[in-house]
């Protein structure tokens, strides 16, 4: 029974229906139907996509009491403010990724590829989302990053 259902989700994923996605999947678990680690998977990358990191990590902790592993071993998460932003990281063990720093607009690391021995600096950025938003803020945000580096 979850096969169909997985599918639908997947279905309305991928054509940014977040919201039916969603809703679909609290009524599987109401239902007690699980859907696989796939359909999770998928749910996480749209809400991620759609700015919604919170949802996300809600999600997360779902697959995590459920005993289902998302392909990344952590995660780091910027809550959104207001409705709008959020930054979600995620990564396996091949990477060893030291947080620095975050705000609204960023998240600095320093990652380092474990097989390699290789590190190097990644500032992740997240720009306002809305159009005619003042961004003034969010170029502060990079010009400081640069300057006092």
């Amino acid at each position: 029974m979850s096969l169909p259902i997985n599918s639908l989700i997947h279905g309305v994923c991928r054509l940014g229906q977040r919201k039916e996605a969603t809703r679909l999947l609290n009524e599987m678990v109401t239902k007690k139907i699980y859907p696989d680690v796939h359909t999770f998977t998928v749910l996480v990358d749209t809400l991620c996509k759609e700015g919604m990191a919170v949802e996300a990590k809600g999600v997360i902790e779902m697959m995590i009491q459920r005993d289902l592993e998302l392909k990344y071993d952590h995660l780091f998460v910027v809550d959104p403010v207001n409705a709008g932003g959020g930054l979600a990281l995620f990564w396996d063990k091949s990477v060893h990724v030291a947080v620095t720093s975050s705000s609204f607009h960023y998240v600095r690391t320093v990652v380092t590829f474990v097989q390699e021995a290789v590190s190097c600096n990644i500032t992740w950025m997240y720009g306002t989302p809305h159009v005619n938003c003042e961004k003034t803020s969010f170029w502060r945000a990079v010009y400081s990053l640069v300057v006092f580096r």
